[in-house]
């Protein structure tokens, strides 16, 4: 693992000396434009990586483009993480055609796109999953809650992935099980799920002794437990790594800012994050797709960032998010529309429509 590390390290060395040579060379000499411009066209108006990261740094004054590079590097209050990616940005931006850089932007571009499109056919349909059984939507909610509380209990071994793992497989199983279930056994079910999910999810997973003594308290046995999660596994054919609305949201978030560690884009995503949680409760929101809810609360999230430090910004300027951040998820706009409204009206009445969520606070 220190090897692997430590060769990702020098990767990663050489790359940015590329880059600030290229771009040290670039802002020195003059380029004439190139007669041929049909490379330099071939991506216009395709999503790239780091789509809104020139927004958010112009209206956080993070990063000035028009600024030399010089007093750029000097200033104390931009990171070095800030500097590699405007040295990036600069670097792409000055000559497109550098076969090096063009090689990367064609892969880039491609293996991004590609991947955006597998993960949004291969995120499962779960919309009114509970229509063949007699379970109400109100012990679905109970139930997602006391798994933020399971999950919260061994936060120094599980993450987010698993508790969105484990409530898509529970919903995702109720969707395709032809048997029809009732209250009483969506206990056992949700601990099958949770137990599924973090053999899948973590490194060290909770274990199976831990699931029976202090999970369910001895109420399930092993036995019963391992028979669950083996008629989940065979109900859902043994499909069970699909990609959640959480692996959607992050791979958004990184088509539009690209990975950065800048504390107001973090700010933006665990907003989004926790919002993206609190939808689970809302059995309405399955019928929406999930690159359109992630796209209406990644944009609810960045105008409350605003609104949470009392700045005003333009129209204009949200406009440009909106319009960028639907690109990046390539979603309808009537669809992003309806779903956007919904997000409005369900986040400031979260609290009085689910008042039994006693967990999502303490643990989200």
């Amino acid at each position: 693992m220190q090897k692997r590390s430590l060769s990702r390290n020098r990767s990663d060395n050489s790359q940015k000396q590329f880059m600030i040579k290229h771009v040290k060379k670039s802002t020195k000499q003059q380029s004439q434009p190139s007669s041929n411009n049909t490379s330099q066209t071939m991506f216009d108006g395709q999503p790239d990586d780091g789509l809104l990261l020139d927004l958010i740094f112009k209206n956080e004054n993070i990063v000035q483009i028009d600024i030399s590079l010089e007093s750029f590097a000097q200033d104390n209050q931009f990171n070095t993480q800030c500097i590699d990616i405007h040295l990036f940005l600069v670097a792409l931006q000055e000559d497109v055609n550098n076969p090096q850089v063009r090689r990367n932007l064609a892969y880039n571009w491609h293996y991004h796109h590609e991947h955006l499109l597998c993960l949004i056919s291969d995120i499962p349909n779960n919309s009114f999953c509970l229509s063949n059984h007699l379970v109400t939507t109100h012990l679905r909610g109970k139930m997602i809650d006391w798994m933020i509380e399971v999950f919260g209990n061994y936060e120094n071994i599980c993450t987010d992935f698993t508790f969105f793992r484990a409530v898509t497989l529970m919903d995702h199983y109720m969707k395709v099980s032809t048997s029809h279930h009732k209250d009483s056994d969506l206990h056992l079910i949700g601990v099958a799920c949770m137990f599924i999910a973090t053999k899948l999810e973590d490194i060290y997973h909770i274990t199976l002794r831990d699931f029976v003594s202090r999970v369910s308290h001895n109420k399930f046995s092993a036995f019963q437990i391992k028979s669950a999660e083996l008629q989940i596994l065979e109900s859902l054919k043994y499909f069970v790594t699909f990609p959640t609305t959480l692996d959607y949201l992050r791979v958004l978030m990184h088509r539009c800012f690209n990975l950065n560690d800048n504390p107001n884009l973090q700010n933006i995503q665990t907003t989004a994050v926790f919002i993206l949680k609190m939808t689970l409760f809302d059995y309405k929101l399955l019928e929406f797709q999930p690159n359109v809810l992630c796209c209406a609360i990644l944009s609810y999230a960045i105008q409350k960032f605003y609104t949470d430090k009392s700045e005003q910004i333009d129209q204009s300027v949200l406009d440009k998010y909106q319009h960028a951040i639907l690109k990046a998820a390539q979603c309808d706009h009537n669809h992003y529309q309806q779903c956007s409204n919904y997000i409005y009206t369900f986040a400031y009445s979260f609290q009085q429509k689910f008042s039994h969520v006693q967990n999502l606070e303490k643990y989200g």
